[in-house]
């Protein structure tokens, strides 16, 4: 819905014109609607709203669902940084719910009263547009352009959600088509031209975006007015009176009559417009404006929008609420990865019947688990020999390791293991301590080199671990034959951009059986060509199995995340599909909506589904857009679990810009899981320790959780 605050001839107050428009919008909720929009505008009759952000602030305290539309904030018309601000406030007080819509602005009586140049809006929206999409992924706003030059500042607060995917630009001229695939935004399409022209716009559009991005473009934003009602005979002179009368007030507003509009640069389009309307008529004008837009009986408008070709590819404007996620982001690093075309299409496939009566994908029965298994010390001591010794774990990607001499360290229960890349190019895991006095060879991760060596008396080690050196002992270890004093091996297997330990038995690792058929799968992504970005270690004060619970069911997003991820994702609908004791559990995001009426053929599970590889028994790969999360968790009591947290870029990170973009993406992800998740397993692992319950219950919709637990016994009781 959108809301316009137009007082055409001041016919009534501006108060009742604002008091008609704010309880429209307090009704979009109720009434279905699946967002609110508004405009900017300024000094005019023509639409009185000036601040789009304190209105949808109003929407935003009285609504709960609907998501928040800007349509558009102009950008030449502000300070970037202050408008930044003003977003990232508002997506705080809604729960992410802000959709960005923003332009340079057409309306010369509004430049003037800014006291601003026409001619630079192009620009000013170009710099200004760059400078607040980095600003609202990083965090932080730092530009020298032309025009806009800004010191590095913080945006606080800090912007509580991604906005790729959330941004879209008005375009009417050509030139603008590059400008917003350039930023990486979506088209925000308002009809003022015939549709087959549309058509040519977008199609050059979308050959522009995958030129510039090597990805398909988002979905365009269509905006029309719309007039209907039961009676086809009042449709019509709804049309007549209000969308005539709105198309008529845009020529007066926005001067397109004006042909010395062709001289502002930026704006020659508009003097071509001008050279038209003068030839037929401005009323000739308003009316082929007005036919451009929707009215009649809900039959005919619903049959108009049908047969409107344009209109089935975009989807209508309450589509908006769907977020798309447009390729480069902030810093232009993204990549889809590849999965089989069939897979993809047909988990699509099942996601949609599961949707059509909002289902789930259900277990056989309740799975009962027994509260025990989180509290009881003898539990975990079973589950430290059986899972955590006997086990391959999952040590690492082979990212993390590209280049010979790089190694990754092992640390959680059992011994502390290190992982190295050796000249012949080998991952090869050793126990991380010294032979002569078992202190800790390396921490981390990092870049030996050629060789290894102790801290503590430097002695030295290839990177197969053979001891090389002894320096200043002398006589001191006569007797020793150096070759069985080299680092204990560990049976170690890379593949599929993995790299598995034993830490407890040398029996070597079947990579191919242990995956269960997983491998092929995870060859599509290309694992090894990712790069490591950053990783975080935490202790929660949890059983280590409920950190990997709170991943494996999408029943709690409508519930617990109300107000950070709800508003992206479905709460019904998800994927389970078992491999062996592994699994892959699909959340699915409400974009994938935007598929609705496009040719099967071209439908894909990505990038609307964050997938998650649970590697039995302690790890979560997960994929999410663009990049790919490693989640390892390792216990270190029953109430207290060390946790690994690995982003991996589809690119080096390789300048601040970039590292920035990547930091706040793991910033996101840990906000949602230590400020929502982990608290509220906090809590049950309290009252799990004292009493509280004896077994949690596992609802058939929670088929994927159930599956993980029932492979913890399965694979203990081998």
């Amino acid at each position: 819905m959108g809301t316009f605050f137009q007082n055409p001839g001041r016919a009534r107050s501006d108060a009742d014109v604002w008091r008609q428009g704010l309880d429209m919008a307090g009704a979009a909720e109720p009434l279905g609607f699946d967002s609110v929009w508004s405009a900017e505008h300024h000094f005019t009759d023509y639409h009185m709203c000036p601040n789009v952000a304190q209105f949808l602030t109003w929407v935003a305290a009285r609504t709960e669902r609907v998501q928040l539309g800007s349509m558009v904030m102009v950008l030449p018309w502000h300070d970037p940084v202050r408008l930044a601000e003003e977003v990232s406030v508002l997506d705080h007080m809604s729960g992410g719910r802000v959709l960005l819509g923003l332009g340079r602005g057409l309306g010369r009586v509004e430049f003037e009263g800014f006291r601003l140049e026409m001619a630079e809006s192009r620009r000013r929206f170009t710099e200004y547009a760059a400078a607040i999409l980095s600003g609202l992924e990083t965090g932080e706003m730092a530009y020298d352009g032309e025009l806009y030059r800004q010191p590095r500042v913080e945006i606080r607060p800090a912007p509580v959600a991604s906005f790729r995917g959330r941004v879209y630009a008005s375009a009417i001229s050509p030139e603008t088509s590059r400008i917003l695939a350039e930023l990486g935004v979506g088209m925000m399409i308002i009809a003022q031209k015939p549709w087959e022209t549309v058509e040519a716009d977008v199609a050059a559009y979308r050959e522009l975006y995958r030129e510039i991005n090597g990805d398909e473009a988002p979905k365009p934003l269509l905006v029309s007015w719309v007039a209907v009602h039961e009676s086809e005979a009042a449709a019509e002179e709804m049309f007549e009176r209000w969308i005539m009368g709105y198309c008529a007030s845009t020529l007066v507003h926005y001067e397109f009559a004006n042909q010395g509009l062709a001289e502002i640069p930026g704006y020659e389009y508009y003097g071509k417009l001008a050279q038209r309307i003068a030839k037929h008529g401005p009323e000739d004008f308003a009316r082929f404006l007005a036919g451009l837009q929707v009215w009649g009986t809900p039959a005919s408008v619903t049959e108009q929008l049908r047969e409107n070709r344009l209109f089935r590819r975009t989807g209508p404007a309450g589509a908006a609420r769907h977020r798309h996620r447009p390729a480069g982001g902030a810093a232009g690093h993204r990549r889809h990865p590849l999965m089989d075309r069939n897979e993809a299409i047909g988990l699509t496939r099942r996601f949609f019947a599961l949707h059509e009566t909002r289902a789930d994908e259900l277990a056989p029965a309740v799975y009962r688990q027994p509260a025990a298994d989180y509290t009881s010390a003898d539990h975990l001591e079973r589950e430290r020999r059986s899972l955590f010794r006997g086990t391959p774990l999952l040590a690492g990607l082979s990212a993390d390791i590209p280049e010979a001499g790089d190694y990754v360290t092992v640390s959680g229960d059992g011994p502390p293991i290190v992982v190295v890349r050796g000249d012949d190019g080998v991952a090869r895991a050793m126990v991380n301590t010294c032979r002569h006095r078992a202190a800790r060879l390396v921490e981390g991760r990092g870049r030996a080199n050629r060789c290894i060596r102790c801290p503590y008396h430097s002695w030295t080690y290839d990177l197969t671990g053979r001891l090389t050196a002894q320096p200043g002992a002398g006589p001191g270890f006569d007797g020793l034959d150096r070759a069985d004093l080299g680092l204990r091996p560990v049976p170690a297997a890379e593949g599929h951009g993995l790299i598995f330990v034993r830490p407890g038995s040398g029996e070597p690792i079947d990579l191919d059986a242990a995956l269960c058929g997983l491998g092929p799968e995870l060859d599509d992504y290309k694992l090894a060509s990712y790069h490591h970005v950053e990783t975080r270690t935490h202790v929660q004060p949890i059983n280590w199995k409920l950190v990997i619970d709170t991943f494996l069911e999408a029943y709690h997003i409508f519930s617990l995340h109300q107000q950070s991820i709800a508003p992206d994702y479905f709460s019904t609908g998800a994927l389970f599909d078992p491999y062996g004791p592994h699994s892959r559990f699909i959340g699915v995001r409400r974009s994938i909506l935007d598929l609705v009426g496009a040719p099967e053929d071209s439908w894909s599970i990505l990038p609307h589904g964050t997938i998650h590889y649970v590697l039995a028994p302690n790890a979560l790969l997960v994929h999410q857009i663009d990049h790919f999360e490693l989640w390892r968790v390792f216990p270190l009591a029953v109430d207290r679990s060390l946790v690994h947290t690995s982003l991996y870029a589809p690119t080096p990170p390789d300048d601040e810009r970039a590292q920035r973009y990547w930091r706040k993406n793991l910033d996101i992800v840990l906000q949602v899981t230590t400020t929502e998740d982990f608290p509220q397993c906090e809590r049950i692992q309290a009252d799990l320790c004292a009493g509280a319950a004896d077994e949690l219950i596992f609802g058939r919709n929670e088929v994927a959780l159930a599956h993980f637990h029932r492979s913890l016994a399965t694979m203990m009781s081998a």
